[in-house]
């Protein structure tokens, strides 16, 4: 099969409505402006959802109204064949988990992609949990949770993040940045910029129920991040620690 590709504003109107009609590879080309919308990703494994324009052009506004974009397969494998390109994901807010991106039992590849004042009560820019994702080329700035991870909270996952700058967001407890619970994580190549918790400002690393979680963290710059304890990194029963060239 030839992908299709679905072009919003000029084929549909909405991103949700073209996203809903895609096939399997088929590329959902959103063109520069801002677009007012909280996402239901469809259960298709493969669509690609890009950004035209430059990284600065394709912005999904998400109202504070809830996530701006859930992934949550009822029925459905989402794997790394599924990708989100060349988007800002704004002003996500009144949600449960994520405000700006939440992946549930869900594996996409997130790539060039800015999450923006952002919040929401389990992790104010993405959360995710019982996933395998690969984040690459990620901004995430001044997003709030009401519990752990300001900037990220992840959960019972496999994540391999690189080229990112997480900066200037808020936990009251655990992780400004970043929160890492019972999971295998590379992180690599990255910011950790003027975020804050009561624990770990920066990144906070913990187990709880899985033995073997494990994190290799390298070429990680940690700067001006604050907590009661751990201002730039904590780790609680973390079993398998890597680290190299931290600054």
């Amino acid at each position: 099969l030839i992908p299709d590709t679905l072009t919003i504003p000029t084929d549909y109107a909405t991103i949700q409505e073209a996203l809903n009609i895609a096939d399997s590879l088929d590329i959902v080309l959103v063109q520069p402006g801002t677009y007012y919308e909280n996402i239901i990703w469809p259960g298709t494994n493969g669509i690609k959802l890009l950004g035209a324009g430059d990284s600065s052009s394709t912005v999904i506004d998400g109202s504070s109204l809830s996530s701006v974009i859930l992934i949550n397969p009822q029925n459905t494998i989402i794997d790394s064949t599924t990708i989100i390109d060349n988007i800002i994901l704004r002003n996500g807010g009144n949600a449960y988990y994520g405000g700006g991106l939440t992946l549930l039992e869900a594996s996409p590849k997130v790539l060039n992609t800015q999450v923006i004042s952002c919040s929401g009560q389990r992790a104010g820019g993405i959360y995710m949990s019982d996933c395998n994702a690969i984040l690459k080329h990620i901004n995430i700035e001044n997003c709030q949770s009401d519990d752990d991870g300001g900037g990220v909270s992840i959960f019972d996952s496999n994540l391999d993040l690189r080229y990112f700058t997480i900066s200037h967001n808020e936990s009251p407890f655990d992780g400004g940045g970043i929160y890492v619970q019972d999971s295998w994580v590379t992180i690599s190549n990255g910011i950790l910029l003027d975020n804050s918790a009561s624990q770990g400002g920066g990144l906070y690393l913990k187990g709880i129920w899985n033995n073997s979680n494990s994190a290799d963290l390298s070429e990680i710059s940690i700067v001006h991040n604050t907590a009661s304890q751990g201002g730039g990194l904590m780790a609680s029963s973390f079993n398998d620690l890597s680290i190299a060239k931290l600054n």
